[in-house]
């Protein structure tokens, strides 16, 4: 499933993280630098000013 995230609501997109949260061990989730975080919620974020 391809998802864009600009086009989520906040409510859905917490509502989709939550879900990930419960049900995908964090050994299957590549463990990122909060640099590199703050790098893609600022891309979100540029997303959903357009």
């Amino acid at each position: 499933m391809n998802i864009r995230l600009n086009e989520l609501s906040d409510e859905k997109l917490l509502e989709e993280f939550q879900w990930a949260a419960g049900h995908i061990p964090d050994g299957d989730v590549p463990q990122r630098s909060s640099e590199e975080f703050d790098k893609i919620l600022s891309r979100v974020e540029e997303e959903r000013k357009k």
